[in-house]
């Protein structure tokens, strides 16, 4: 598990068997920490901090993590709508307002390319598929669009939730998704239908964090 501690502002690694934690580093980023992501092969990271600064680490266990800083691409203002996911090919994506792009981490320039925009209300969260091959965006209007990573053409275009979605997540074979957020109930959903398998009600609180087993 990885952790952005606040004060001093370095990158751990925590052992959940041992316990033990490793210190990676300092993360070079002022400001609060908004958003960090990790690649699920552990060898690329990234996290965002409110200043719309955006920090990408090559990671190995052995030494500390290694951090470029460049600036977010944005097309809004708004601090917390923002997303980001790390696939294991290095590439870093991040959704800011109506627009979600793409930033290899092993180019030396950073150019971000604009992967595709979104409709009428602004992204609050973006989500790789296990295989890499899908992305799922929601919106503060309760809207998640799936399209393919290769052209960016819609998959699915799931309605259901009437607020804010903040956390999705995929299930370990990509064909589940789950979302939840300020209207306090989980959705699963069939990737390949688009229809809703369950509905989880009974949560008092916005919920953040979704995660399947």
């Amino acid at each position: 598990m990885y952790l952005a501690q606040k004060h001093p502002r370095h990158l751990l690694r925590i052992d959940l068997q041992s316990k033990q934690r490793q210190d990676l580093g300092a993360i070079p980023l002022s400001g609060e920490i908004l958003r960090m992501a990790v690649a699920e092969n552990e060898k690329t990271m990234a996290c965002l901090n409110l200043d719309h600064e955006l920090a990408i680490a090559s990671v190995d266990p052995r030494n500390a993590a290694r951090w470029e800083v460049v600036a977010e691409p944005r097309s809004s203002q708004n601090q917390f709508n923002r997303g980001l996911c790390v696939l294991q090919s290095k590439e870093v994506v991040t959704s800011n307002g109506w627009t979600a792009w793409s930033i290899d981490a092993e180019r030396p320039d950073h150019t971000p390319l604009q992967l595709w925009d979104g409709p009428h209300y602004e992204f609050t969260a973006v989500l790789a598929s296990p295989d890499e091959q899908m992305f799922a965006s929601s919106t503060g209007a309760g809207e998640i669009y799936i399209r393919r990573k290769s052209d960016g053409s819609a998959v699915q275009r799931l309605h259901g939730h009437q607020a804010e979605v903040r956390a999705m997540a995929f299930s370990t074979d990509g064909q589940r998704l789950a979302s939840a957020g300020r209207e306090n109930m989980i959705l699963v959903w069939s990737i390949e239908t688009g229809e809703i398998l369950q509905r989880l009600a009974g949560h008092e609180e916005t919920i953040s964090t979704l995660a399947f087993s």
